[in-house]
């Protein structure tokens, strides 16, 4: 319980001066209030007013450019995007499912329980996640040579 406390304790000043940080320039150039924008990115930065001036062109420009770029609803209206997002989901989903997080989680517990093991629990917990490792670094290499689609099979 002490490192519960300890981890409160150091939250607690955060919140509660959290309540004076001003919203970000981007915040109020997105609201459409420049003048609490420049306000804000004034009190973030030290600079002059043609820096400050600068820097707020490039939060126009930024937040524009992201009003102008692709959403959910383009990602829902384009046929090739949704198939690839269902297939997203459905691995996904297989993955949660499969219980290997909850086995990697549990792993040492599980070998603890395990009758006749010559090898201590902690020891095979350790191959576990290496063999995990090499086994995720070994198919992120092989993908683009042997194509997604095969190793999905």
């Amino acid at each position: 319980y002490n490192f519960t406390y300890f981890t409160l304790a150091l939250n607690i000043p955060f919140m509660l001066f959290f309540f004076w940080q001003p919203e970000s320039p981007y915040y109020h150039v997105m609201r459409g209030n420049m003048e609490k924008a420049r306000s804000s990115l004034s009190w973030f930065r030290d600079a002059t007013d043609d820096e400050l001036n600068e820097e707020l062109e490039e939060i126009k420009w930024s937040v524009e450019a992201s009003k102008t770029s692709a959403g959910w609803r383009d990602l829902m209206t384009n046929p090739g995007d949704r198939k690839a997002l269902i297939i997203l989901l459905i691995l996904t989903g297989a993955y949660v499912l499969s219980g290997t997080g909850a086995i990697t989680v549990y792993a040492t517990a599980i070998f603890d329980i395990t009758p006749n093991l010559s090898i201590p629990s902690d020891v095979i917990t350790i191959a576990l996640g290496i063999v995990m490792l090499a086994g995720g670094v070994i198919s992120s290499f092989t993908s683009d040579s042997l194509g997604r689609r095969p190793l999905l099979v």
